[in-house]
């Protein structure tokens, strides 16, 4: 029977880059591996923060191994609310193709009331050779940061009176073109009055409420 020997910590890495997403938006997120060594199986814990969702009526929960996959599997599990256990392998111990790039992605979808920046958490990584050596990967994390310019109601790159107008127009007529992301100032999901209240609130002080 094969034992499994653990080398310690290796230069390899399995990584997210830092992005961004509009609040409300889905986004394919790839997890990208750089690597020396030929891998044919790994596991991971992937921790999403809670602004983050990913498809909970699929097995995989929305991950999914791209081409740089031979004939492997991918098996997901939900550990708690917010992490997953990744473990793909191999049963001809076909080993993952090329040295770099993304070996697999994720859908996830930012709440609509994403505003600020959060982090992912890639923990307890180990890929294993075809000669059953098992290698454990620094953990990793990411930042992602909402794409949302506060007050910017016109799309036009300033915060100024156009926006207070343009906002008052749309709120009387929903039929005028507003960014809604940045529309909706006090971030709470709707684009009402006290929207309006924070935006001249902020252009005579100077800060945001």
């Amino acid at each position: 029977m094969l034992s499994v020997m653990a080398l310690g910590v290796a230069a390899d890495r399995l990584y997210i880059e830092d992005f961004v997403i509009s609040p409300g938006a889905t986004a394919n997120v790839p997890l990208m591996l750089d690597n020396e060594a030929t891998y044919t199986a790994f596991q991971a814990d992937v921790t999403l923060p809670d602004v983050l969702s990913v498809n909970q009526d699929t097995a995989a929960y929305g991950f999914m191994l791209t081409g740089r996959k031979g004939n492997h599997m991918l098996s997901v599990s939900r550990l708690t609310e917010s992490t997953y256990r990744l473990v793909s392998y191999s049963v001809g111990l076909d080993t993952y193709h090329g040295e770099s790039g993304a070996l697999l992605t994720v859908a996830v979808t930012a709440a609509a009331t994403f505003r600020d920046t959060a982090t992912i958490t890639l923990s307890n990584v180990r890929f294993t050779t075809p000669q059953a050596v098992e290698v454990s990967l620094e953990d990793q994390t990411c930042t992602l940061s909402a794409a949302w310019r506060r007050g910017d109601v016109n799309d036009d790159g300033e915060v100024d009176i156009g926006d207070i107008v343009r906002l008052i127009d749309y709120l009387l007529n929903n039929e005028t073109a507003v960014n809604a992301y940045n529309a909706d100032v006090l971030a709470d999901g709707e684009i009402t009055v006290g929207d309006v209240t924070a935006l001249i609130d902020y252009l005579l002080r100077g800060s945001w409420p």
